[in-house]
């Protein structure tokens, strides 16, 4: 159920606190949402919705327990198909239910914003050579 940061979350039947009654909404929002508040000021990597969406930005906020506030944001969605689309965001708010892992890379205060651009258009660069095969 995690990495070396104890962060991947799981699927469940009911939710927690957080989850607004939704029966597809994890049942690991508080532990998800403890985790996120270990790692604010990081740099990370979220994945979302069965990892068909990746967010990557710094940690800003978690907003009681159930809304994770990223900025500085890349988010990737991958289409059916193998395509995808990505958008940049200043600020971007996710449902800690919908997140399935994190990866959280470094704090932000250890590097300039030109190296996290930099990073963020290598990873994009990445992703466009995996998906054009």
């Amino acid at each position: 159920m995690s990495d070396s940061h104890g962060s991947k979350g799981s699927k469940g039947s009911k939710g927690s606190k957080g989850s607004k009654g939704s029966e597809d909404c994890c049942n690991c929002v508080e532990g998800m949402a403890e985790k996120l508040e270990q790692f604010k000021g990081f740099y990370a990597y979220i994945y979302e919705e069965g990892n068909k969406a990746l967010a990557q930005g710094a940690i800003r906020n978690v907003k009681d327990n159930s809304v994770l506030h990223l900025e500085r944001v890349t988010k990737t969605v991958f289409l059916p198909g193998g395509g995808l689309f990505s958008n940049v965001f200043t600020d971007l708010y996710i449902s800690i239910c919908s997140i399935t892992e994190f990866a959280p890379l470094f704090p932000v205060d250890s590097v300039s914003a030109e190296e996290i651009t930099n990073m963020q258009n290598e990873m994009q660069k990445k992703l466009n050579e995996t998906r054009v095969r």
